[in-house]
């Protein structure tokens, strides 16, 4: 069981790293951001009129903080399907027995 969890947890790492090593590009962009001058910008005062915040913001920041956001919620899922399959082999969950009484 130990070399199991071992393996399927060097799986995962790789995986994981792959995934942040192709989003290199984003975090130098998120990492140096500059916000764009109000003379090159459409809008009043370089904002944008909806959010409030520079088209820096949109052009550097909020790609890398997309996938950020997607990283944590599919890690959220599959941590919680381990935990399931965890909890099943074990016998820690599973259908109810009749009481004996």
């Amino acid at each position: 069981m130990k070399w199991i969890r071992l393996v399927v947890a060097i799986l995962f790492a790789l995986i994981g790293g792959l995934s942040a090593h192709a989003q290199w590009n984003n975090w130098l962009l998120f990492s140096n951001a500059a916000s764009f001058t109000t003379a090159s910008a459409p809008w009043k005062n370089g904002l944008d009129p909806l959010n409030h915040l520079n088209d820096g913001f949109y052009v550097f920041r909020l790609p890398f903080l997309d996938w950020v956001v997607g990283w944590a919620f599919s890690a959220l899922v599959v941590t919680l399907l381990l935990c399931v399959v965890a909890t099943t082999l074990t016998g820690g969950s599973g259908p109810a027995r009749p009481c004996r009484g």
